[in-house]
């Protein structure tokens, strides 16, 4: 008996571990960032990222969207070569549109820099973006046709590297250069992400031709016209890429306005930038640990329904699509819940920062309902609901801005109101989508099993945090073995009151797998 390496659950569990592995690395990468760049420095570095954002959804989101779901399609079909034909026309649409956005960028930078992002400091930086956006281009192409064909093998090893080697170049440039100011901070941090973008590009383009060669000659079966093939992937790519787009703009007009209202609000100008670094270069990315667990099943959700609208299989569609509501829960629901009482200790202990953990708590109801929303969104692109999910991404988006401007300018509510936003519109998004699924699947909503049983047993595993936490401090531990004694004490409550409910993860998990005998 082996594991079947092409199940939802054996790509899902290579994809957590290989993503846990990059948390890790990802906090060591933005502590190191944070000491060296200073908080200044990773304030104009988020500057600049809603620019990458933006190039990223005009040149390649819906294309990426388009890889994988074909190519998990076609294969389902027994057609390997188109998805080889697939890949090429997808490269080659992003790279005629990619040239177009980056003259303009490139001709544009300072204007940018200095009437949108109202930063002068950030041009340097923007200027780096290009070649790593083109790198990255390639890179996302292949890996998701590695998703789509249900090779995981690849990405974990090229993400790996690149994590690994952003960290060596960042860490060396800023240690060694020493960067006068905040602006030469920013730039060095996007030049040593264009060095790690060559290593996992040239990673995946090897990995490529391994597990896809050339393909061969009269094959006896007739080639889809390019022409028809170009429509198809625009058919997917154009409505994701607009929704991207809009998104994204509007994200980066959130982005770029929260310092701007905050000095409305009266703030100093650095002290603008600086609590804007905070809140997303530590605070937030504290608050997506749970997405090493949520994130790669959404990864490979999408070409798995795609595979069951190819074969017109309904009903597994719907089992698949349950359990990936249900997983959220399990997993997202106990995160968020012990990051409540914990998180602003171990804030504090990993970033040196107390002010990184000040909006802990509803950002962590935030973060929960934004995980829905994700899962849900995925499934409707899987099952080739694209419009659905970005209007819904659109709308939550626009909700978010309406509360940044009216809230971020008032004197007392400051970033307070940036994050009940955030609350607010991460509800209406997963509702929204929830309601859409329903819709779009046929599923049955199971209250009991998907929502309250994890929201309760969470709440029990959260309770208990705080309780061993204090605890353990009040007999002499440190801060360390505290957390650790807290988040042990937790998972342990977690379970057993999962247990007592009749719910076993374990068991559960073993369901969503199939073991089939593979002879040797």
């Amino acid at each position: 008996m082996r594991i079947n390496k092409r199940t939802v659950l054996y790509n899902t569990s290579m994809l957590v571990a290989s993503s846990m592995t990059l948390q890790v690395l990802g906090f060591l990468y933005r502590i190191g960032m944070s000491r060296l760049a200073g908080a200044e420095g990773v304030g104009v570095y988020q500057l600049v990222m809603p620019i990458y954002s933006v190039i990223m959804s005009v040149t390649l989101s819906g294309i990426t969207l388009a890889v994988s779901r074909m190519s998990a399609q076609q294969m389902a079909l027994h057609q390997p070569n188109e998805v080889r034909r697939t890949v090429s026309t997808a490269i080659g649409l992003f790279l005629g549109i990619f040239s177009v956005t980056a003259v303009l960028f490139a001709l544009l930078s300072g204007p940018i820099s200095q009437n949108i992002l109202g930063e002068s400091r950030t041009q340097t930086a923007l200027l780096f973006i290009l070649p790593c956006l083109l790198l990255t281009g390639f890179e996302n192409i292949f890996k998701n046709c590695f998703y789509g064909i249900k090779v995981v093998a690849a990405p974990i090893t090229s993400e790996i590297l690149e994590q690994v080697v952003r960290i060596i170049a960042v860490m060396s440039l800023l240690y060694f250069l020493r960067p006068a100011n905040a602006g030469a901070a920013a730039a060095c941090i996007v030049a040593g992400m264009v060095i790690s973008e060559v290593f996992s590009s040239s990673c995946l383009a090897f990995f490529y031709r391994h597990y896809l060669p050339k393909k061969k000659r009269n094959t006896g079966k007739a080639l889809i016209p390019r022409r028809e093939l170009m429509g198809r992937i625009a058919a997917i790519a154009l409505p994701v890429s607009a929704a991207g787009l809009i998104n994204n703009l509007i994200s980066s007009a959130n982005t770029i306005l929260i310092p701007g209202r905050l000095e409305a609000a009266g703030v100093a100008a650095d002290q603008a930038v600086s609590s804007f670094g905070v809140l997303f270069g530590m605070t937030a990315p504290l608050l997506m640990l749970p997405g090493a667990f949520i994130f790669p099943l959404t990864t490979v959700l999408v070409p798995k329904l795609s595979e069951g609208m190819a074969l017109q299989n309904k009903g597994d569609i719907k089992r698949k699509t349950a359990k990936a509501i249900h997983v959220t829960g399990l997993l997202a629901a106990p995160a968020m819940a012990v990051l409540i009482p914990l998180g602003p200790v171990l804030a504090s202990v990993l970033y040196k920062n107390a002010q990184a953990g000040r909006f802990i708590a509803p950002l962590a109801i935030a973060n929960l309902f934004g995980f829905y929303h994700v899962v849900t969104g995925s499934i409707l692109n899987g099952v080739g609901k694209q419009k659905k999910a970005s209007a819904s991404v659109v709308l939550v988006g626009l909700v978010q801005l309406a509360f940044t401007w009216f809230l971020v300018a008032r004197p007392g509510v400051e970033l307070a109101g940036f994050v009940i936003g955030d609350v607010f519109s991460s509800i209406l998004g997963a509702v929204l989508n929830l309601c859409w699924v329903k819709k779009s699947t046929g599923i049955t909503i199971r209250w009991r099993n998907w929502f309250i049983l994890p929201w309760f047993s969470a709440a029990g595993a959260g309770f208990s945090a705080k309780f061993s936490f204090d605890w353990a401090v009040r007999r002499g531990a440190g801060d360390v073995l505290s957390l650790v004694t807290a988040l042990s004490v937790s998972v342990l409550i977690y379970t057993l009151l999962l247990r007592v409910q009749g719910v076993s993860i374990t068991a559960y998990l073993k369901t969503c797998i199939k073991l089939e005998q593979v002879k040797k």
